[in-house]
């Protein structure tokens, strides 16, 4: 939740993920500190013109929690390496539709796998 009065549109809901690791180099562009931080390493993104001029950043997300995964790519997400699911279609995750979209399933795999850690 973000809240500037006079810079921020107050009670509007932005449905693009964003996650916690943006803050700093959003807080870093906002406040012109950008050059003095670029050298930083840093895993964020700017989420600053998703804030202020309602644009979208597009990027894949991906975390790992004891021994869980995740990568999300736009409206896809691959849970633990065999569980396929469209956000679009499905926000609570109940259909597994891997067998469906190989393909998917593939393309999906291959990006996570030059990810993680």
């Amino acid at each position: 939740m973000v809240c500037w009065r006079g810079s921020v549109e107050p009670n509007q809901v932005i449905d693009q993920p964003v996650c916690n690791i943006d803050i700093v180099p959003a807080l870093r562009a906002i406040s012109g500190f950008s050059n003095s931080l670029a050298k930083l390493p840093i895993d964020g993104v700017d989420i600053s013109p998703v804030l202020f001029d309602k644009n979208t950043v597009e990027r894949d997300i991906f975390w790992r929690y004891k021994d869980e995964t995740a990568f999300r790519r736009g409206d896809w997400k691959l849970r633990n390496d065999d569980e396929l699911y469209d956000l679009s279609t499905d926000i609570s995750e109940k259909n597994n539709v891997a067998n469906a979209h190989p393909d998917k399933l593939k393309e999906l795999r291959k990006a996570f796998k030059t990810v993680r850690l």
